[in-house]
């Protein structure tokens, strides 16, 4: 699950200022972890190893959606690698920062779609990697936090917790990229 909320377009380097776009940025935070993403489907010890992709953060900033059923499809099924790598990195090259972070609604669908293919495939570990810049929110769309969609950390480590404690348990591995790592 890949977060494309507008922070990642952000740049890396923090004299680069957090203008989206910035025209003085040379890597932003998706440029990043779209190369570290290509160098880890492109490695030869990951042969075999099946991936599949679905995005949050894709809705306009304002409209930010906490419904799970808008995270429950992949945009690209899962597949074996070295064979799956072209169609995850053409779908990686198709997005750009968009929206907010609604990570809970995100891992409860990338969830849905996980335990129906471990039930698919049992004789395989299926596994989440949430990869995010930011802490989930969606301070437009939650105004107040009177909004449709008001995402927390609490409510992802439950969406987390949830996943794992299911029938079958899927693990959710975080990896996050930018200043909120503290």
């Amino acid at each position: 699950m890949f977060d494309q909320s507008g922070s990642m377009c952000s740049c890396i380097d923090p004299a680069g200022g957090q203008i989206c776009p910035d025209p003085n940025c040379e890597q932003t935070r998706l440029d990043a972890v779209r190369a570290a993403t290509r160098s880890f489907l492109a490695d030869p010890a990951s042969a075999g190893i099946g991936v599949g992709i679905g995005y949050f953060g894709k809705q306009p900033i304002g409209e930010a959606s906490c419904d799970v059923d808008d995270y429950a499809e992949a945009t690209v099924e899962i597949g074996l690698l070295p064979d799956h790598a072209e169609a995850i990195n053409d779908s990686l090259s198709s997005i750009q920062p968009t929206g907010e972070t609604p990570s809970g609604a995100a891992i409860r669908g990338a969830c849905s779609y996980a335990r129906a293919h471990k039930k698919q495939n049992p004789a395989r570990e299926v596994v989440i990697l949430l990869l995010t810049d930011g802490k989930p929110e969606a301070p437009v769309t939650c105004m107040d936090g009177k909004g449709p969609c008001c995402p927390t950390l609490a409510d992802a480590a439950e969406a987390a917790r949830d996943c794992l404690e299911g029938n079958p348990g899927v693990r959710t591995y975080v990896l996050g990229v930018g200043p909120l790592l503290g």
